[in-house]
């Protein structure tokens, strides 16, 4: 995790805006909805048997190769969240970031404005899924964020710019907290390094505790 010293601040314009995060997001979305459908039709084509494929009655037909499915269900599964979890979090460790990144023109950053390590993106992905299979609430705080972080952002210390961006200059932390449900959530955001200090700002070593 960068220290305070490694903190720095974008320009307002190069935090990646919602349009930009959600064309990012449908593509990458459907990408993996390409990748998941094809690992389990791979998977049908080999357990299912020839004559199920045959039959002409569709209710008949998806009841017998559910039976034959059955099975190699849960492996499959596995297999298709597996799949989704390597595309969000080992795609965004690749110079671009995911494929809905490149043509978004937008990257993922940390703190210090690097690309996060592995174990930040895997939280990161953790925050994500049920935030924003939640009818995409995770992209709610967007518009009301200095920076434009989701909550999954908010989570896990990250943030989006675009891909060009680069710091303006030195930044540090100040924390911030909103209720998220019936809980308290705290999360580092970023404030100019020469900007007054907030009197209400948790320390770093009680932020962390």
């Amino acid at each position: 995790m960068p220290t305070g010293c490694d903190y720095v601040l974008f320009a307002p314009t190069d935090y990646a805006n919602l349009s930009r995060r959600l064309i990012a997001l449908l593509i990458d979305l459907a990408l993996v909805i390409v990748g998941v459908s094809g690992i389990s039709s791979a998977v049908a084509a080999r357990v299912v048997p020839p004559d199920v494929w045959r039959i002409t009655h569709r209710a008949e037909r998806q009841r017998r190769m559910n039976e034959a499915m059955r099975p190699v269900q849960l492996p499959t599964t596995l297999g298709c969240v597996a799949f989704a979890m390597i595309y969000h979090v080992l795609g965004r460790t690749l110079h671009g970031g995911t494929v809905g990144y490149r043509l978004a023109g937008v990257r993922l950053v940390d703190a210090a404005g690097r690309t996060p390590p592995l174990r930040v993106l895997f939280k990161r992905f953790l925050m994500a899924v049920p935030f924003t299979l939640l009818l995409g609430a995770s992209y709610f705080s967007v518009g009301r964020s200095p920076r434009r972080q989701t909550t999954h952002d908010q989570w896990s210390g990250t943030w989006v710019v675009r891909k060009t961006a680069q710091p303006i200059g030195p930044a540090k932390p100040a924390y911030q907290t909103k209720l998220l449900g019936t809980m308290l959530f705290t999360w580092l955001d970023l404030e100019p390094a020469g900007a007054a200090h907030a009197d209400n700002a948790p320390s770093l070593s009680a932020a962390a505790s």
